[in-house]
């Protein structure tokens, strides 16, 4: 009888760890987002645009940050169609370039939600769009997430925090951006 409760405990002890073994072989991993941080020294590129209301092709204005391990790039563009209106580029370094992007990772820049949709095209279209990307990275890191005024999104991180660390990134921001106006309906 003891050999028979020990050959019992035995048996629910290995299906247990087993049980654990195999569970951790096969837990979505894809739920914890990727250390993109750990390519600032490669030509992987960050970028956070932010598009007005949807209006005529020559009202409509968009701010695109790009930030790399050389250049930040504070583009102001017209239209639809990528019209360069203004631009500011100041040198960047890699170690500025690594704790900027530890900074956005600590705010969940890559953390991605279940949406139904794709793109934020077309939608909140009189509110803004926003889209937080990472290009030029490896095909495991590049990402293109976003959200909106109107509260839809597929990116769970810390919206204000990701946005206000872009803009800061460029001590000249407000004095480019001074002009532009994301919510204009007519001339």
């Amino acid at each position: 009888m003891r050999y028979i409760i020990s050959a019992l405990l035995f048996v629910g002890l290995l299906i247990g760890v087993l049980f654990l073994i195999i569970h951790g072989l096969t837990s979505n991993k894809s739920n914890k987002p990727y250390n993109f941080a750990n390519f600032y020294n490669t030509p992987m590129e960050v970028r956070y645009v932010q598009e007005g209301i949807v209006n005529n092709d020559s009202l409509h204005r968009s701010i695109a940050i790009t930030v790399s391990k050389n250049n930040i790039n504070t583009a102001i563009y017209e239209g639809y169609q990528g019209k360069i209106l203004n631009t500011s580029n100041i040198p960047n370094n890699p170690n500025a370039y690594h704790i900027f992007l530890i900074s956005l990772y600590n705010q969940g820049f890559n953390i991605s939600q279940s949406s139904s949709l794709t793109t934020p095209k077309g939608l909140c279209p009189l509110g803004h769009r926003y889209q937080y990307q990472i290009i030029n990275g490896p095909s495991t890191v590049n990402q293109s997430l976003w959200s909106t005024s109107c509260s839809q999104k597929n990116i769970g991180g810390k919206l204000n925090n990701i946005q206000t660390l872009f803009r800061i990134q460029n001590p000249d921001y407000n004095v480019i951006t001074y002009n532009v106006n994301l919510n204009q309906q007519s001339n």
